[in-house]
């Protein structure tokens, strides 16, 4: 099986993501808290989608567009949000229709669109007492 996640050729434009899950319960006043929460890892390739369709796309709605190369057992899904660990950039699937290399293939390849998400109500997750222990440790 070919593996173009792990060619020497491509590493420079590889990059780790996570995958962040939102979750919104009541407040007990009559509105509600958002948290997001960590899920999923995987690796994958993220590309600008210059086609006219996308550029169109982005002028109407002052997005970035982009196409996403991930392993086909990648658990993405349309509207799965995840953040790149290298800069930070957000991002949000936005095809239904995925390009999926056959199962006979040797290549193990899916690519995705997806467009650049703006988390609104983002806050940064407190590290957990554990995490804070350790850290204080090392100091």
């Amino acid at each position: 099986m070919i593996d173009i996640f792990n060619s020497q050729l491509l590493d420079e434009y590889r990059q780790h993501f996570v995958i962040w899950h939102k979750i919104s319960v009541d407040d007990d006043y009559g509105g509600y808290t958002s948290t997001w929460t960590k899920g999923a890892s995987f690796d994958g390739i993220i590309t600008e989608d210059a086609s006219l369709t996308a550029t169109v796309a982005g002028i109407d709605t002052k997005k970035n567009y982009y196409g996403i190369k991930v392993k086909r057992d990648a658990p993405l899904d349309f509207k799965t949000i995840f953040r790149s660990d290298k800069d930070g950039k957000w991002y949000r699937i936005t095809s239904g229709d995925v390009l999926e290399s056959p199962k006979m293939s040797a290549l193990d390849m899916k690519i995705l669109s997806c467009e650049a998400y703006d988390p609104i109500d983002w806050v940064e997750p407190k590290p957990t007492p554990t995490q804070e222990v350790s850290e204080n440790a090392d100091s």
